[in-house]
């Protein structure tokens, strides 16, 4: 005789069997818990944990936990959306294209698990654009490496957004008002904003393994600040009127004169950012402080000051052999010119260097304005 199958006792002793005209069935045996000798039950504890915030030293316990329980609170949820978006126009019809470039293979791994975790959180997608940029990798000041794309040939062809970013002067003009503040630093913030759908492919950027196009805003592109700022603005805009928040890209600071105004203003700003889905490094923030560093600058009791990383930076800075040092010096030195009497006449034997068609010679008035700035 053959057979399809044979089955021994020590497979039907293994569950609840049933023959019938349709064949075996073989059910699971179940133990019923009072049947069982011994139960572990295992304590699961349910209680939220304690976030490790930046909350200023001298903040009643009160008002730290209205802190930490808005921030355990905190979900984005996004019900709410802008019309603002990226659009892109281009000087030329011209397309530009590169290859993609070599790279070592342990930075390879890092371009596809970056371009894969892009994929699944839908900030880009595969394409096949007639643009194409090259992928870069950059070190951040920690030393942990960073996806960018090089939009240095496209820039020069786009039309530039206008929208202003705030002068800084001003925000810290504004700031000298206020005694208590608070910061809110937004994670990857311009993958908040949308790119339009027919601007898509100018994002376009290509790795060793393909084609892909941004959904939302890059880093990079040269009219990503512009349309960023717009976004926050959009957002937060009766705040702003109100005089309450003061948002310059990604850092938004919060502005009150008490703890108790204070924790009720974050509230506020927290439930903003929730209805429009605005993910916060909370790690990043700072909460009712009276001594705070924001675009450079310490402002406390009413009063502004130089931060130390910055004029250790000015300190450090060797005597400039180029025009791109110069531009540098400048820059670092422009920062804080507000502090420094006759800035304008001091600086300018350095500024008069980089006028156009002016030779590069770094000589004895040069290195005595140098030596004034720092």
């Amino acid at each position: 005789m053959s057979y399809d199958v044979i089955v021994g006792m020590n497979v039907l002793m293994q569950g609840e069997t049933v023959i019938n005209e349709n064949g075996i069935v073989i059910k699971e045996k179940f133990q019923r818990i009072e049947e069982v000798d011994s139960l572990s039950v295992l304590p699961i504890d349910v209680t939220p944990k304690e976030v490790e915030l930046n909350i200023g030293p001298d903040v009643p316990n009160i008002f730290k936990d209205k802190v930490q329980q808005s921030v355990l609170n905190y979900v984005p949820h996004k019900t709410k959306t802008t019309d603002v978006e990226l659009k892109i126009l281009v000087k030329s019809n011209e397309p530009i294209s590169h290859q993609p470039r070599r790279l070592p293979f342990s930075e390879k791994k890092i371009v596809q698990t970056q371009v894969a975790e892009w994929l699944e959180q839908g900030i880009v997608e595969p394409c096949s654009s007639e643009y194409s940029s090259p992928v870069v990798i950059v070190r951040k000041k920690d030393g942990t490496p960073r996806i960018c794309i090089d939009y240095r040939r496209l820039n020069k062809v786009v039309v530039k957004d206008r929208f202003p970013l705030p002068l800084i002067e001003d925000i810290l003009d504004r700031l000298q008002g206020s005694r208590v503040f608070s910061t809110i630093d937004l994670k990857n913030a311009f993958f908040h904003v949308d790119v339009n759908k027919d601007s898509g492919k100018y994002t376009s950027f290509v790795t060793h393994e393909g084609q892909y196009q941004f959904i939302k805003v890059p880093f990079g592109l040269c009219n990503s600040p512009a349309v960023f700022q717009r976004y926050i603005n959009t957002i937060f805009r009766p705040l702003i009127n109100d005089g309450i928040v003061l948002p310059y890209l990604d850092d938004i600071i919060i502005l009150s004169s008490s703890f108790e105004e204070g924790i009720e203003r974050v509230e506020r700003v927290l439930s903003i950012a929730s209805e429009y889905g605005l993910e916060i490094k909370f790690n990043k923030s700072h909460f009712l402080k009276k001594r705070i560093e924001f675009l450079g600058h310490v402002i406390e009791d009413g009063k502004i000051f130089p931060s130390t990383l910055k004029t250790k930076a000015i300190l450090n800075f060797p005597e400039p052999a180029n025009l791109k040092q110069i531009h540098s010096f400048l820059g670092l030195t422009g920062y804080f010119r507000k502090f420094i009497p006759k800035y304008s006449t001091i600086a300018r034997p350095l500024s008069d260097l980089l006028k156009k068609d002016r030779k590069f010679k770094f000589g004895e008035e040069e290195r005595i304005s140098f030596n004034q700035l720092k």
